[in-house]
């Protein structure tokens, strides 16, 4: 797959676009959802980004259009911008250790997934060509991958959803995982009070979604 050849790619900021360097035709291209597209709207928030307050509203939301000339291979998003352009995610997806109680999702990406590879060939072509290290101009990206599961691929998320069967509870999660998944009081009161559309659910998944990525780490 082209998008695996990292090192041959490059990144043109002005128009947010990567072309292979080999066949120009091939290129990726980044541009912002159309406004019109009701779905999408400017300020909404993803409660997995972090609980820091307002400045974590979505500010843009694009689309990653893989291209050959004028005909659209395929498509991938939506890539979120975020704390005043100084975070940038693509969005991760949804799972479920048990789908009949609540408080048991968490969100993820696996590493062999387009979406993944996109976002890390995103950030070797800017280290290329950019003044600024992509880290550094994005830095809150880092604290919201921290809440984002990062698999190797999808047998190892499935094997490891395997891993919990029957009506699991989120007490006996907190158990299996040695971690806290449910906060106190005052620990909710804070978090949802930076903003209200943060809701206890919310921390939740946050909490699971490190603690899985934490026991994945330890038993891969």
């Amino acid at each position: 797959m082209l998008v695996d050849q990292i090192d041959d790619w490059s990144y043109f900021d002005e128009s947010s676009k990567l072309i292979y360097k080999f066949d120009p035709n091939f290129y990726i291209q980044i541009e912002e959802y159309d406004a019109s597209d009701r779905r999408i709207k400017q300020g909404d928030y993803y409660p997995w980004l972090i609980d820091v307050g307002p400045e974590w509203t979505i500010r843009e939301y694009d689309t990653v259009k893989f291209m050959y000339g004028q005909h659209k291979i395929m498509e991938v998003g939506p890539l979120l911008w975020f704390d005043r352009y100084r975070g940038v995610v693509i969005a991760p997806e949804l799972g479920e250790i048990n789908h009949r109680q609540e408080n048991t999702g968490y969100r993820y990406l696996t590493k062999d997934s387009l979406k993944y590879k996109f976002f890390k060939l995103l950030k070797t072509s800017w280290n290329e060509v950019m003044s600024e290290d992509f880290d550094q101009a994005h830095y809150s990206t880092r604290e919201a991958l921290e809440n984002i599961v990062i698999f190797d691929n999808d047998e190892d998320r499935l094997e490891f959803e395997a891993r919990f069967y029957g009506d699991v509870l989120i007490s006996d999660l907190e158990t299996i995982l040695e971690a806290k998944l449910l906060p106190d009081k005052d620990e909710a009161k804070r978090i949802i009070g930076t903003n209200n559309e943060y809701t206890e659910h919310s921390i939740v998944t946050n909490n699971l979604s490190r603690a899985i990525q934490h026991n994945y780490d330890r038993y891969k």
